[in-house]
């Protein structure tokens, strides 16, 4: 059987699902789980339409739930979810950050990461979209890579900044041209 071109698993499921509150968030969110655990191959959009059917029903828990943040998080915790919450919770963020690029930046990240890891790309997240562009355009990253690129971009602009005198010159006395407070 397949749902939205992804096999259907079973899955007993531990979580009470009542908590949900109306019929159709219990269906929702069991569909969720399942279609969750159904993408067999983990690529960049699978990732990011994971993301947005997980931070849909999320809207959705607060919008028509009794304490719905609280039972989508409880839910995310859940056993139903086991280990794979840390992708559900990073397809979650991915996808937040994703919608605010610009079209051609996502069109670039669509083209070229189709293959990195979900940690990559959790800290593709946490850097500038110049960054993004650069490492994309690079090739696949690990996300020790592209945090230590983030580390290097923050390092070099504010260097820059105070080499550029865009820090006050007190903070410049007590700084000196490396930015660290010296004691």
């Amino acid at each position: 059987m397949q749902m939205n071109g992804c096999s259907v698993i079973s899955l007993n499921y531990n979580f009470d699902y009542s908590q949900f509150h109306k019929p159709e968030l219990q269906n929702k969110a069991k569909n969720t789980l399942g279609e969750f655990f159904s993408f067999v191959r983990s690529t960049f959009d699978a990732l990011i339409e994971t993301g947005r059917v997980l931070q849909d029903l999320y809207y959705d828990c607060l919008a028509f739930c009794p304490k719905g943040k609280k039972v989508f998080e409880e839910w995310l915790k859940s056993d139903d979810f086991g280990a794979s919450r840390y992708i559900a919770k990073s397809a979650m963020e991915i996808y937040l950050w994703f919608n605010k690029l610009a079209p051609k930046v996502q069109n670039l990240l669509r083209q070229n990461v189709q293959n990195w890891s979900v940690s990559a790309l959790r800290q593709l997240t946490k850097v500038s979209h110049d960054l993004v562009k650069e490492l994309v355009r690079g090739g696949k990253k690990t996300a020790l890579e592209v945090k230590q690129e983030g580390e290097r971009e923050k390092e070099n602009s504010s260097q820059l900044a105070v080499g550029n005198g865009l820090c006050s010159p007190a903070l410049t006395q007590l700084t000196g041209n490396s930015g660290a407070i010296r004691w």
